[in-house]
Formats: structure tokens, sequence, C-alpha cells
């Protein structure tokens, strides 16, 4: 019996030593970083988008389902849809079974009107904050859509995140002047507008332009107020704790390099855009899966390891992603002008 569980025990180690490498680990300086050479599940797709309904459509007579360039999306609690159709100006409630419950918002720059609101969030009290890039401010709603307060900075918000806390996670994309090197990446602020403090570092280059090209991204906020990052044209995806300690970086092989090709011009390779956590703590990362603009979505797990990669007819250059626990949506603002809402499911 002895000897049985010997052999069983070397045949066990010879087959896991078998087993291709995917990723390895450092830990520098107390920081866990992780290179993923390849996905953990390679050609094996466990996972899947199953589709769930159609937000939004071209033709026809409703005109509280009709979008014009829809940006984003979110949902309240209670399965309550909020979708930021920006081309109207507006905001569009549906309830969890997709009945239309209101339309709020107007074109202006008034109180509780957008210039260019292109992010939309609700906290757990059922506030709504629209980001309006253009005026360079938060509006706020009630649960019912009444304005209640604009929140004005020394910003321009290219995207928020809105914390537990009830403060805000900013990129602002007004920065990148020589003055701004030294600080974050992105910045807190409280629910009043104050700033808190800066989230990461910038990366300075030589060039003026490439100290802003090179220092775009966007954002994710977890269950637990962690902050992730990931750059536009830099291969890396950082995690933070809501205090600004440095928990992970992630990174992936990828067929072309990061390189500045014309930094005057601004003709750089990009790597990603947008990223996401799912209910399972997964992080979701859009990618460019070449050198031109075709995309795929990346799945990591908690612990930094790529998973997967899945193409999706309607993630493309242009669309937009969100999740909300199992729920993934895909924003379609070129062709179709609508939202696309798929289950995720693992086998």
């Amino acid at each position: 019996m002895k000897t049985f569980l010997l052999v069983l025990m070397a045949i066990m180690l010879l087959t896991c030593s078998n087993e291709p490498e995917t990723y390895t680990v450092e830990i520098i300086d107390g920081v866990r970083h992780v290179h993923n050479i390849g996905s953990k599940w390679g050609d094996d797709q466990k996972m899947e988008l199953e589709f769930v309904r159609k937000i939004g459509e071209i033709e026809g007579n409703d005109e509280n389902c009709q979008f014009y360039n829809p940006t984003d999306i979110t949902l309240d609690k209670d399965g309550n849809y909020y979708i930021l159709d920006s081309g109207n100006h507006r905001v569009v409630m549906y309830d969890k079974d997709l009945k239309f419950i209101r339309s709020f918002g107007n074109k202006g720059q008034g109180p509780g009107e957008f210039s260019s609101p292109v992010n939309i969030h609700v906290n757990s009290e059922g506030e709504i904050f629209v980001n309006d890039s253009r005026n360079r401010c938060i509006t706020v709603f009630d649960n019912l859509g009444e304005f209640k307060k604009t929140i004005k900075g020394d910003y321009r918000p290219l995207n928020i995140k809105v914390l537990k806390s009830g403060g805000f996670v900013i990129y602002d994309i007004s920065r990148g002047r020589v003055d701004d090197i030294g600080r974050g990446l992105v910045t807190i602020y409280s629910k009043e507008g104050e700033q808190i403090r800066g989230i990461g570092k910038r990366k300075t280059y030589e060039s003026p332009i490439m100290n802003v090209q090179g220092n775009v991204v966007t954002t994710e906020v977890d269950a637990e107020d962690n902050i992730y990052v990931t750059y536009i044209v830099r291969n890396r995806i950082d995690k933070y704790s809501v205090d600004g300690k440095f928990l992970m970086q992630i990174s992936r092989e990828l067929p072309y390099e990061e390189e500045v090709l014309s930094p005057e011009v601004r003709m750089v390779n990009n790597f990603s855009y947008g990223i996401q956590v799912d209910g399972k703590e997964r992080i979701w990362v859009g990618t460019h899966k070449d050198e031109k603009l075709n995309l795929w979505l990346e799945v990591y797990n908690k612990e930094g390891i790529l998973l997967s990669r899945i193409d999706h007819e309607y993630y493309k250059y242009g669309s937009i992603f969100r999740i909300f626990g199992d729920r993934l949506f895909i924003i379609e603002s070129d062709d179709e002008m609508a939202v696309f809402e798929y289950r995720i499911v693992v086998k």
C-alpha cells in the first residue's frame, strides 16, 4: 500500500510539472507582480456570455426606447436600470423588468442640465451621479430624478467611480501639464468635492504630449473600495487600496510591444479600454488583441492570473462594457445605438 501511494504521488508530481506555465509571480517591495504568459484555461472556453436582451431600438415609435449615442449604464440596489443617453442629454430609467419609469435631464449648463455627460453611477442611498465632463462637474439627482446639487472642482473628470464612503475616484483628463507630473494618476474626492489624496504615480516622458497620453487610465472600484487602474498605452493593470497602498501589478504577453511610434502626433500602440470587476471578484479588461482596432475581453481572477480571453461580435473599438454581479452589458453606440445584456456563465 505504501509503495502504491508513493507511485501515485510521483505520477501526480510528474503530471503537474508537465503542465505549461501560464504566469509568474514576484513580490517586489511587498507588492504582488503577476506576469501572464498565456491564459490559464487556454483554448478551453469555460466562460461564455449568455444573451439576455437588447435594450434600445433604432426604428420604432417609442422614444423611451430610442437612444442617441448612449455612453453608460448603471443599476441600483433594486435592480432598476439607468441608461445615460448622452446624445439626447438625458438619463432613462427602467425597472428590473425593463418597464419605462422616467427620464430626466436636458441640454444646457444650468442645474440638472448636461453638456457632455459620459458616466453615471448610483450610490447605496439611491442618489444618481452624472459626470458631465464638458461642464467640469458632477450633477447629483435623487432617486426620483429630481435635481439635488452640482459638485464642481478644479478638474475635468473623464471617468468617476463612487466609493462606499460617498466620495469619488476621479480621473482628470485635464491633467498632464508639467506642474502635474508629481501628482497621482487618479484622485479621491469627498462627497462634497474636496480633494483628499492622489492614488498611483504618473510616468514622466520626454515628450509633453506623451505626459498626457502615457498616463491616460480607466478605473474600477470593487466591493471593498479597492481601486483598479488600467492604462491606455501601457501594458499593466494596477490595484490600490482606498488609502493609496499599492497592492498588485498585472501584465500580460501580447503580440505587440509598448512603443512610442511618433509622440508628437500621439501615434502610440494602444493596450486597454476599460476595466470592471464582477460579482466573483474576477477582473475584466477590454484589450487590443493586435496593433489594429480589434478588441477582446480578458478575464483575470482576483490573484491577477489570466483565465480566459473572449471575442464578442459587439465588443469592438468604440464599445463600452459594464459589469454588475453576473451581468455584463455592452454599450454599442455606432450601428445599433443599444445596450446588450448578457449573463456571465462558467461551465
